[in-house]
């Protein structure tokens, strides 16, 4: 039985990278990356707080990326985001086990004068066909196939185990599969809080990714708007694997 290609990402801007870190966009101004395996898009914007606190980086040599997100109600939570942002990327280029790196990020943030603060993260790093990931706290990760079904969830974990100035925290590993046709989707919770999983899925099937985009965006800040709502930042990564 045939399988139906789904469909690519597409944008009116699409990048073939000299540089070998890739950092996100505005929604608004997004980028569709060339990278190693196929398609990269990364955006991250305020949301409903003041000041970003979220962060992303890919690193394109070693085919790693992290999505970040900045402990609210602690101190300096945007450079919590980018030291450890930063941190796990060459720890994951290492291949330093989690708990050593964990430990060396708390020293980090200390050295840079965080006081209380943190981040927590979910980073991948692909291999052949597969997803090593590495995550602390609740940002969430997706993985939909080419027919736009969700084939993976990681979901989101307790704020505590990410990272911190006065606690290293605790990370948990996981090894999944890839296909060509995936795409990997990380997230912050400015997002999932306050957007159905089964809305994002429809979204990112669109052709038009800025548009998808847009939407995404629109939702995140709707579901700010009610009383349940989390008034947060919004970070999106998504990664498409293209055969080559």
């Amino acid at each position: 039985m045939k399988h139906r290609e789904g469909v690519r990402m597409e944008s009116p801007e699409v990048r073939e990278e000299e540089t070998e870190k890739i950092e996100p966009s505005s929604f608004d101004q997004a980028t569709v990356h060339e990278v190693n395996r196929g398609r990269l898009l990364m955006v991250s914007e305020k949301g409903g707080r003041t000041e970003n606190q979220d962060y992303a980086l890919f690193d394109k040599q070693a085919d790693v990326f992290v999505v970040v997100d900045g402990m609210g109600g602690y101190d300096n939570g945007a450079l919590s985001a980018q030291v450890v942002g930063e941190g796990i990327i060459e720890g994951m280029k290492d291949g330093l086990h989690p708990v050593k790196m964990h430990h060396e990020l708390a020293a980090k943030l200390r050295e840079a004068g965080v006081r209380n603060g943190g981040a927590v993260y979910i980073a991948g790093r692909i291999e052949k066909k597969k997803l090593h990931l590495t995550h602390a706290g609740d940002c969430s990760l997706l993985i939909v196939d080419r027919r736009g079904d969700l084939r993976e969830h990681i979901k989101p974990g307790r704020v505590a185990e990410g990272i911190r100035a006065t606690d290293p925290g605790r990370a948990t590993q996981i090894t999944v599969r890839i296909e060509n046709g995936d795409k990997i989707i990380g997230l912050t919770d400015g997002i999932t809080d306050n957007t159905e999983i089964e809305v994002l899925q429809q979204v990112l099937k669109q052709r038009d990714i800025q548009k998808a985009l847009r939407t995404v965006k629109e939702e995140a800040m709707k579901g700010m708007e009610t009383l349940e709502g989390n008034k947060d930042n919004i970070t999106l990564l998504v990664y498409e694997i293209v055969p080559k």
